[in-house]
């Protein structure tokens, strides 16, 4: 119609104009809903709370509010919630994984997750939520609904020692406004790529293209930095890598890497430094979406009574039992775990170097003289 000259162009709505069309019919098709579906979720709803659900793996419902604006609906169950409590006995602290994921439901709301890990870094979820915003009002209200049922319920003040996300400003507000001494790390893979999209979004042709041609030299020194295990190393190792950035790329990425690594590392920090036994990275919570994805909804977009009965039952359930016999007090070595010993040895010991023999795990530390020390088999 525009090519054809039929309608002048001032007629025509922009893009702005049109997502607010978007929004306020969404708003409207969503207050309808709930409207009309109000008593089967309050139903479901009173069906799953704590006190009528008392087998230990069946979903839970912890907190609702049914209105359009802020609909939440936060699920668990008991075996996922004392995830917490053994991972703080085993390990003597506590963190967790925190993101959200889309594409599920066909409404639009978002489905927010929240997990840990054990001492082997396998993922263990705690609880999710299906909200209608993913913004830090629901961010908020997921995570005090949490520390509150865990005060009631056990008797467990939640402390948090590490937060793991992206760098999202809600979930950063949230976090900071419910734990205010707890340190924020920055998920490691959403680093990179936010450094990634940034090349590629590179306006300066010319520049761009130097950008992207060393791309690995550039992601080979943010990895060392990341691994640095002391904040007097890691500003050494800047030194150095400033230095060579100073000559090597244009001024204005340099410029945008030291806001938003380097000085912004007192909000999301995202070198390694003492912080042992953490993950850097929220593999564990994208695996989980992806599952979610795969196997539960089959990569449909399902209305929310059906997600609620078809999919989120099971898959509180499936966890719940894979979760049943988690956080084992100490771990059996294996092959692999010497491997990813060797590998830290290899990054933070300075002089005699390490290696492993893997058919009997024996330790071999090699000096100038070539003396050899085992230990015994294990």
């Amino acid at each position: 119609m525009r090519e054809k000259d039929e309608i002048d162009d001032k007629y025509l709505p922009n893009k702005l104009q049109i997502a607010s069309f978007i929004s306020n019919f969404r708003k409207t098709l969503i207050q309808k809903y709930l409207k009309n579906n109000s008593e089967a979720l309050n139903e479901y709803i009173d069906k799953n709370s704590w006190d009528k659900v008392n087998n230990e793996n069946d979903i839970i419902c912890l907190e609702s509010d049914l209105s359009s604006e802020n609909f939440l609906l936060i699920f668990s169950s008991k075996t996922l919630m004392k995830n917490v409590i053994n991972q703080n006995n085993v390990t003597g602290k506590t963190f967790i994984h925190l993101d959200a994921t889309y594409k599920l439901l066909s409404n639009g709301f978002s489905l927010l997750t929240v997990g840990t890990e054990d001492p082997s870094h396998k993922f263990k979820l705690i609880a999710c939520a299906i909200s209608a915003h993913e913004n830090t009002f629901a961010y908020e209200r997921f995570i005090k609904t949490l520390k509150q049922t865990f005060l009631k319920q056990y008797n467990y003040e939640l402390n948090l020692n590490f937060v793991v996300s992206d760098a999202a400003d809600c979930i950063h507000s949230a976090v900071t406004k419910l734990f205010p001494n707890t340190v924020h790390i920055r998920c490691f893979f959403h680093a990179l790529k936010a450094i990634k999209d940034k090349i590629a979004r590179w306006k300066v042709a010319g520049e761009k293209t130097i950008l992207k041609d060393n791309w690995g030299y550039i992601c080979y020194n943010v990895k060392l930095l990341h691994r640095s295990t002391t904040e007097e190393a890691f500003k050494e190792l800047w030194a150095l890598i400033q230095k060579a950035w100073e000559e090597k790329y244009p001024a204005d990425f340099l410029k945008y890497f030291t806001k938003n690594f380097i000085e912004n590392r007192n909000k999301l920090e995202w070198v390694r430094k003492a912080f042992v036994g953490v993950n850097f990275t929220n593999n564990g919570l994208e695996k989980l979406h992806s599952d979610i994805k795969q196997t539960y909804t089959e990569r449909k977009k399902l209305p929310l009574n059906e997600f609620l009965i078809r999919c989120m039952k099971k898959f509180i359930r499936d966890c719940s039992i894979d979760h049943e016999d988690s956080f084992a007090n100490s771990i059996e070595p294996t092959i692999g775990i010497w491997r990813k010993t060797l590998y830290l040895l290899k990054e933070n010991t300075k002089g005699p170097f390490y290696d492993v023999k893997p058919d009997c795990a024996i330790f071999v530390k090699k000096k100038r003289n070539l003396d050899l020390f085992e230990s015994r088999k294990r």
